[in-house]
């Protein structure tokens, strides 16, 4: 599966824990969805994927994580906007999920510096709903990575990682996890091991096939289900013969 992803979409506004935002605060601040198509393209190649880990009325939801063979590939901007999407197309609950320590995002986007998330939650220093926010995107949630430099800190109890996932699964729709690149995963290698989907983003013209390989050979060993691949940044060019005649 590949698919050519839009420039960014989203500028995601303030958010209040546990509150929603007023319907004019909703309607200042959420985000346009400029270049939503490819992101619903992806989100209906993957429902196929969806409906089959779930049995009739267990009401599991999906684990999908985003990473990349690459710094600077979009990961972020393919999770954001696929969790964005998920959302818009009403099936909610959604929850946006940072787990790149070393380059976090979501925190920022969503205006939530500070807020406690995913590393004071496996640090046990608070509890998982106390993690998790609300956004003025109807039906999104996020948890951000957290208290800075905590997650090199934390000893993982595969249990406790395990628990958190089955508990996500029976609060949300989907779960969408912003992760770092598969060379870096680290402490995320637990929670790429129990998704039901990994996308691999891809830079146009920086990945290179050699690379790619080996990066998609490494996640399937190491256990992480490979759906495919997206692409990122792509420029279209026009030709010289078009140019010569404008």
């Amino acid at each position: 599966m590949s698919q050519k992803t839009a420039p960014a979409a989203t500028n995601p506004a303030p958010a209040t824990k546990k509150s929603r935002p007023t319907e004019e605060q909703v309607a200042r601040n959420v985000p346009r969805r400029r270049g939503a198509d490819p992101y619903d393209t992806l989100l209906w190649r993957l429902l196929p994927r969806l409906e089959g880990t779930r049995q009739p009325g267990d009401g599991a939801g999906f684990l999908v994580g985003v990473t990349t063979c690459d710094r600077r590939s979009g990961v972020s901007t393919v999770a954001a906007n696929l969790a964005i999407r998920a959302a818009d197309h009403q099936m909610r609950p959604v929850l946006l999920v940072d787990g790149a320590a070393s380059r976090p995002s979501v925190a920022r986007q969503f205006r939530l510096r500070g807020a406690l998330g995913l590393a004071d939650v496996l640090a046990s220093r608070c509890t998982v709903e106390e993690a998790i926010h609300q956004t003025p995107v109807e039906g999104l949630d996020v948890m951000p990575v957290g208290t800075s430099g905590l997650m090199d800190r934390v000893s993982l109890d595969h249990q406790q990682v395990e628990a958190m996932l089955d508990g996500r699964r029976e609060t949300h729709q989907l779960v969408g996890f912003d992760l770092p690149e598969a060379s870096d995963r680290r402490h995320m290698l637990l929670v790429a091991r129990r998704l039901d989907a990994a996308i691999l983003a891809l830079r146009h013209g920086v990945a290179t096939r050699g690379h790619v390989e080996r990066t998609v050979e490494q996640l399937r060993v190491d256990n992480v289900p490979v759906a495919g691949s997206v692409v990122c940044r792509q420029r279209q060019y026009v030709p010289d013969w078009i140019r010569r005649r404008l």
